[in-house]
């Protein structure tokens, strides 16, 4: 696709993490799905708007490391990433999602 091998050599542990995390981002995407076919795609937007946050605050953490987490470079993105992602699907599913039935 036009990198060098560097660039590849560097992308391939953060892409491994991405990888790792695959279910969680199938889940939001049938999440999101559900909620298009419903004709109501805010709540689901408002979710991932408000994830974003977390996810730019936890990145320099794993990517640079602090206190008892080792750093992990380019890998570290691709952990907090896919972590934040499965704690996301975590709490939506634990949550209280009665007015989903009503929806659908």
């Amino acid at each position: 696709m036009g990198d060098t091998e560097a660039v590849s050599f560097q992308g391939q542990p953060y892409m491994v993490m991405l990888i790792i995390g695959l279910p969680t981002t199938f889940m939001l995407f049938e999440l999101n799905a559900i909620f298009q076919a419903a004709g109501d795609k805010l709540p689901l937007t408002i979710v991932l708007i408000v994830s974003s946050l977390p996810n730019a605050l936890l990145d320099p953490v794993f990517i640079y490391g602090w206190s008892p987490i080792p750093p992990m470079g380019i890998m570290g993105a691709g952990f907090a990433t896919s972590l934040l992602k499965g704690i996301l699907i975590t709490l939506w599913f634990l949550g209280d999602n009665k007015w989903i039935q009503k929806k659908i």
